[in-house]
């Protein structure tokens, strides 16, 4: 047996294998029975045979096929790119580009285009059919559209070349332009809607999970319309109620700042807090038979950049919007107040070709991390509060009603309304709402009035707050009445957490705040203290009313969680 420094060599296995004298080998005849001996197993197998010297000369020749390659997917075809040619939502002299490639090594003539039910397009092809390819050759064309269609796109271009015919698929919606302007006697109405499922449980505890990437947005409106202007809308919304239309956002008007020329290719206009946005449209109006649709390729503070050359000149002070495509509601009512004299309220909903919530953004005030919502709402119009409590009961009508399980806290639904001014503010109001994604997010809320009144000063470096009796200690401090905001009468808000609410005398009581404000607050300093609750927004929709371009109300309904945060 050979063993060299532990190793086993094959011939020490091959004569164990024979012998069956290795302790714990696996024993191969045994398991497999139809192969009794160990000369059967090699006859299994067969014997070698030497077949040297092989031949290096094959002696049949076989069929084969050439393998395609990375060469194929690219040459010695036709290429219409892009194709389908989706034009999306298009208005009156819009443009599409496509190619028209030859990517044979050899002249291809194209023989004839065949359009079909392209009423309404125009085929700019920059050369004349028949035409001959040159190997290699490309041809940028053009797809241009007119109103004079219908409102679907699906027309078919067969391109015929002697070597294969190719066909390009054109889709897209006709948009017409909605030229009728608000009259401004009652609010321009934009609605931003997401939409969240709310799950309850028994003890008030909320899971919240919203069910839209980004949120539906409307525009609602009244408008008069006299004379030409009622047939005109008459006639639109006979042929084209339930198709696109470009919908002017009225109240982001920007007057033209100096005259645009005809070839012009830039408008000179504010743009800031508008939704002016590159790759969308934009439209400058006359009247509601003099307007001009552009595109816009460039967004600067106080100029916008075109695609195309302004079709004429536009003279200075008129008005430019940004506009979204959307439709009508499928029922719209006209009030006649006279012959061709009508009053009507316009519903649109907006497509989305743009995700507004990107633009989600806090106001700056936080408490624990979190954002605070610090805006004060207007007196003029109603705020009012509601205190809830879930629980179950049984009444068979014939005894006792019976209590059963209930919330373990209670909760606040308090409403206000807000006017803000200034577009910068109501795009910031905006964008708050973006980060609310309608009542999935909560955020603190003061209850904006008094909740408790100071009865001595708050030293700069004192926690100790003195406070009229209101019986705090017996029925606050839990989640809900755990945090404050004091506001001196400059305006400067400080946001803390109370705790250790404990009477001291029949009229006055006092709470720990946690931490010190830092500055002294004499009495007459100290202009409210109020509660704040961690709250979400009852409804997923905010409706922002627009009195003028650049005033707005927005009533806001918030509900207090018991969310412990």
């Amino acid at each position: 047996m050979a063993n060299l420094d532990g190793l086993i060599l094959f011939e020490d296995f091959e004569l164990w294998y024979r012998q069956g004298t290795a302790p714990g080998i696996y024993d191969y005849d045994a398991q497999h029975p139809y192969v009794t001996t160990h000369d059967e197993l090699w006859e299994f197998y067969g014997t070698l045979t030497d077949q040297t010297p092989v031949d290096v000369h094959p002696q049949a020749t076989l069929p084969g096929i050439v393998m395609p390659g990375f060469t194929d997917d690219y040459y010695n075809t036709i290429h219409i790119v892009p194709n389908p040619l989706h034009m999306g939502t298009v208005v009156d002299g819009d443009q599409a580009r496509f190619t028209v490639w030859n990517a044979y090594l050899t002249p291809q003539e194209l023989s004839v285009i065949n359009p079909d039910n392209d009423t309404g397009l125009t085929l700019l092809n920059g050369v004349s059919v028949p035409h001959t390819f040159a190997p290699l050759e490309l041809q940028v064309m053009y797809i241009e559209v007119s109103t004079a269609g219908p409102p679907t796109i699906l027309a078919e271009y067969e391109f015929v070349f002697l070597a294969e015919t190719v066909t390009l698929l054109v889709t897209g919606d006709r948009a017409v332009v909605c030229v009728f302007p608000p009259d401004w006697k009652t609010p321009v109405k934009e609605k931003i809607e997401y939409m969240t499922d709310v799950i309850t449980t028994i003890d008030g505890s909320e899971q919240r999970a919203g069910l839209r990437t980004a949120p539906r947005r409307y525009l609602t409106y009244n408008t008069t319309v006299i004379r030409r202007m009622d047939q005109y809308l008459r006639a639109q919304l006979w042929s084209w109620l339930t198709d696109a239309f470009i919908i002017p956002l009225w109240y982001d008007a920007s007057p033209l700042l100096l005259e645009a020329p005809e070839g012009a290719l830039s408008l000179d206009v504010d743009t800031s807090n508008r939704a002016f946005r590159v790759g969308e449209r934009a439209v400058v109006i006359h009247s509601f038979d003099r307007l001009e649709v552009v595109k816009i390729t460039g967004v600067l503070a106080q100029s916008l950049t075109l695609e195309n050359e302004l079709s004429t000149t536009w003279s200075r002070h008129l008005m430019v919007y940004p506009v979204e495509s959307g439709k009508l509601a499928n029922n719209v009512s006209l009030t006649r107040l006279a012959d061709r004299v009508s009053k009507v309220t316009l519903n649109f909903e907006f497509d989305v070709p743009h995700d507004d919530s990107l633009l989600a953004q806090e106001y700056p005030e936080v408490h624990k991390s979190l954002p605070v919502f610090d805006l004060q709402p207007n007196w003029a119009s109603p705020t009012g509060d509601t205190f809830s409590k879930d629980a179950q009961y049984s009444d068979f009508k014939t005894g006792v009603i019976w209590k059963g399980l209930e919330a373990d806290q209670g909760s606040t639904t308090q409403k206000g309304t807000f006017l803000i001014t200034g577009k910068a503010n109501i795009e910031k109001l905006r964008w708050w709402f973006y980060s609310r994604e309608g009542k999935r997010v909560p955020v603190w809320v003061p209850s904006w009035q008094n909740d408790l009144t100071p009865s001595r000063d708050l030293p700069s470096a004192n926690t100790e707050l003195y406070v009229e009796r209101a019986s705090i200690n017996s029925h606050y401090g839990g989640i809900g009445r755990r945090e404050v905001r004091i506001q001196h009468r400059n305006g400067v808000a400080y946001y803390r957490s109370v705790s250790n609410l404990q009477p001291i005398s029949a009229d006055e009581e006092v709470l720990t705040i946690s931490s010190v404000l830092g500055v002294d607050s004499p009495l007459g300093t100290i202009a409210q203290i109020s509660f704040m609750t961690y709250a979400r927004l009852v409804s997923d929709a905010m409706e922002i009313q627009w009195l003028t371009p650049e005033t707005a109300n927005v009533t806001l309904v918030f509900r207090s969680t018991n969310d412990d945060v």
